[in-house]
């Protein structure tokens, strides 16, 4: 496992780290405890600042990003820093444009450049579409074209960073792993209920032993006969934490494979 923020490797002075994402939010978020205590002159100091780049690798995740939150107290001998990777500026910036006769790859490609935001991998659609975006946010005007193709295809999709680039996959496509009972799994918890509609709401999560690509947008085999949580589900919410050695994820399941359709 390594931390480095500014430069700086920080990673024995952080007591406990976790990555995590969800649904829509197109940004990794994560979270570090890191040992301050001025009184100790053993402690290096280390410049936390808004803005200060991050890189952070453990166990095959790695996430580059800025720290935009920052907590302190005299009271602890941590400060808590949050850092989001850099798709989270893909929800700042907002783009007036037009796109005529593209693919949602085209289009995509077409309009971070523009906007000086680089491109990985975008997955392959053979949608045409032409669209006027007028002062809409770059992460919805991308993921436009995306829609448009899930509607036809029923398939979905979802947009993630690798490193500094954007990307669109997609959803469901890498199975991240399997977790079952008396193997990887430590806890798994299932409801269902009646909603006011009169349809059935499920709910299940998983905690288990870490594994990198146990993250949203990917899918996980759960064998888990007590609960019932049995067969391939779509990870919606993933958190993955480091502390004291060990390494474990909690994931929020979904039973349909569905994509962000705000857009």
């Amino acid at each position: 496992m390594k931390l480095l923020i500014g430069g700086v490797d920080v990673t024995q002075l952080a007591e406990k780290i976790t990555t995590s994402g969800s649904s829509g939010e197109c940004a990794r978020t994560l979270t570090a405890s890191i040992l301050q205590t001025p009184e100790d002159k053993n402690i290096p100091v280390v410049n936390l600042a808004l803005g200060a780049p991050v890189v952070f690798s453990a166990d095959g995740q790695r996430l580059t990003g800025e720290i935009t939150g920052l907590s302190k107290s005299t009271n602890s001998n941590t400060v808590d820093v949050t850092v989001k990777d850099l798709g989270y500026r893909l929800k700042q910036t907002k783009i007036t444009t037009s796109v005529k006769k593209q693919t949602p790859q085209g289009a995509a490609a077409q309009m971070a450049g523009a906007n000086g935001a680089p491109v990985g991998s975008l997955v392959s659609c053979e949608t045409e579409f032409s669209r006027k975006f007028a002062d809409v946010t770059l992460y919805d005007a991308i993921m436009a074209g995306y829609i448009l193709d899930a509607e036809q295809t029923k398939k979905a999709y979802y947009m993630a960073m690798d490193g500094t680039s954007m990307t669109v996959r997609e959803r469901g496509e890498t199975i991240g792993a399997t977790i079952e009972a008396k193997v990887n799994l430590m806890v798994a918890s299932f409801s269902e209920s009646i909603n006011n509609e009169g349809k059935t709401e499920r709910k299940g999560t998983v905690q288990n032993l870490g594994s990198a690509l146990c993250t949203t947008g990917n899918a996980v085999h759960v064998i888990e006969p007590f609960t019932g949580l049995v067969g391939l589900f779509y990870i919606d919410s993933d958190t993955h934490t480091w502390a004291k050695g060990i390494y474990t994820n909690k994931l929020t399941l979904a039973w349909e494979n569905t994509m962000d359709a705000k857009a």
